[in-house]
């Protein structure tokens, strides 16, 4: 099969205007389609970034919104507990509780003491001495007792003694225990009662 019958001539112009298309063509690839590929993948790029910081953003708000949650839930819990925590002028009536569960659980009382309020910043400590007798399983009933009825107390020191020629069972138990107090002006101040 012949698809040409002449030779095709060619002429230095042909040639030139060759070079020239392909010099145009090279030219208008580097300035139209690279720079219009290096922004399109910039675009993707900063597209991703983007979505990367929505993403991050929504997870922000999220957690913002639980802490949120969880600081309104516990200004609801320190009111309460400011409204069930003891004043300083309550002193009197927690010694009596503590005499009652003394009662209660067995242990013998033979002095109680409580020391007067020293304020600590904008709340107050008492230290109450507790001597008594009763046997081990009253000590630790007693303890017990305490801390589900008088909750705002810490045990500064506990002795506990039997001497080993005793002839009954009981223990000498010696307490101090710190009542952790509010002022009456600081709840008044919270509009707790």
């Amino acid at each position: 099969m012949i698809v040409l019958r002449k030779p095709l001539p060619v002429f230095d112009v042909d040639l030139l205007g060759i070079a020239v298309m392909l010099a145009l063509g090279a030219t208008a690839y580097l300035v139209v389609v690279v720079p219009a590929r290096a922004q399109a993948d910039r675009r993707h790029r900063l597209v991703a970034e983007l979505d990367a910081a929505r993403q991050r953003t929504q997870s922000a708000e999220h957690e913002l919104g639980r802490l949120e949650d969880l600081a309104r839930d516990l200004r609801v819990l320190v009111q309460e507990r400011i409204a069930q925590a003891p004043t300083r002028s309550e002193v009197n009536a927690i010694v009596n509780r503590i005499m009652l569960v003394a009662e209660r659980t067995g242990l013998h009382i033979s002095s109680l003491e409580p020391g007067s309020p020293e304020q600590v910043g904008d709340a107050f400590v008492c230290d109450v001495s507790i001597e008594g007798s009763g046997g081990g399983p009253a000590v630790v009933a007693f303890l017990d007792a305490l801390a589900a009825r008088v909750p705002c107390h810490s045990v500064l020191a506990l002795s506990v003694d039997r001497p080993p020629a005793a002839a009954d069972k009981a223990c000498r138990v010696a307490l101090r225990v710190r009542l952790h107090l509010l002022s009456d002006e600081i709840r008044l101040a919270r509009g707790t009662p």
